[in-house]
């Protein structure tokens, strides 16, 4: 909000600058601490996240959603978009779930139920390189970090702002590793056949 000290300029600004950081996954602050400040500002939390998935599902899955849901032509939806969407999907609620199962009782125990799950929501979505923190990663339990540390691995979806080896070529190890449990070895998603070379390319690549 505005103040005397802080004038509404500045407040314009830190809102760009951390808008813009946030859709590039690039997880510069202007604040010492990082975000840490506004851990329980939900707004903004939210704002945050948004910025930083949308960046991160990269801009033909961007542009393949636009197609769908506001052309007026209705274009189906690719196989890579709906990989990728429920790869992210998967692992942010994994990811929350993991962290907010380690931490409960350690770090994040003094804190209330939705606190908890804000934190431990965040950090899922941020490990995936963006970068920021609401909380002191310091304080995790090692399993957490393990858990960011495969997060910030898988990373986010090809084209994006994000690195990592991305979410399609975890999708594709996700099904090959199943598909291989069923003694299968045909790879197949969404009704099509996924080739041999992809699924070596994906393994090859992690």
């Amino acid at each position: 909000l505005y103040t005397p000290s802080k004038p509404l300029s500045l407040i314009i600004f830190n809102a760009l600058f951390h808008s813009v950081s946030a859709f590039c996954n690039a997880g510069f602050s202007l604040y010492s601490n990082s975000l840490i400040d506004f851990q329980f500002n939900y707004p903004i939390m939210l704002t945050i996240s948004a910025l930083i998935i949308l960046g991160g599902l990269g801009f033909p899955i961007l542009f393949n959603l636009s197609q769908r849901f506001l052309s007026s032509k209705k274009s189906p939806l690719k196989m890579q978009t709906s990989l990728a969407i429920k790869v992210t999907l998967g692992l942010i609620i994994v990811g929350t779930a993991f962290i907010y199962l380690s931490e409960k009782t350690n770090s994040l125990a003094d804190y209330t139920f939705l606190e908890q799950l804000s934190i431990s929501f965040f950090q899922s979505v941020t490990a995936r390189t963006a970068g920021f923190n609401t909380f002191d990663i310091d304080l995790f339990h090692q399993s957490s970090i393990l858990c960011l540390i495969i997060l910030m691995i898988i990373g986010a979806s090809p084209v994006s702002t994000a690195g990592g080896i991305k979410t399609t070529t975890f999708g594709l190890i996700f099904i090959s590793f199943v598909n291989i449990l069923k003694s299968s070895y045909r790879f197949d998603y969404n009704k099509k056949t996924i080739s041999h070379q992809s699924i070596l390319n994906a393994y090859a690549t992690l």
